[in-house]
């Protein structure tokens, strides 16, 4: 479970650093990966780990969910700005090393 939350909070502080670099590269704020997509993951990740801490029995629910927006997330970084952009691979690794760990606490009880 530690590993859990470490990579959502790690995942979250990667996705709310990357919201400025987007912006500042122009995206527009119509396309899906606006900072929006950065924005939920992020959120996401801080409900994830909460639970987690909290050892609140629901947190397989909210690590289902979490898996599924950080895949999200990670495929938005990877097709926006592709894989040369290191800021934008970093968050799609960050995205998947939680989504990978979120998906391991979906299945498991406190």
């Amino acid at each position: 479970m530690k590993e859990c939350i470490d990579n959502c909070r790690e995942c979250e502080r990667i996705c709310l650093e990357t919201i400025p670099y987007c912006l500042s590269k122009g995206v527009n704020f119509h396309y899906p990966l606006s900072g929006s997509q950065q924005q939920n993951c992020a959120a996401m990740c801080n409900v994830s780990a909460r639970f987690m801490i909290s050892r609140s029995r629901l947190h397989v629910r909210t690590c289902a969910v979490c898996r599924e927006v950080c895949e999200a997330c990670a495929e938005d970084c990877e097709g926006l700005m592709g894989a040369d952009d290191e800021c934008m691979r970093s968050c799609a690794e960050a995205c998947r090393m939680c989504a990978t760990t979120c998906a391991d606490m979906a299945t498991r009880r406190p």
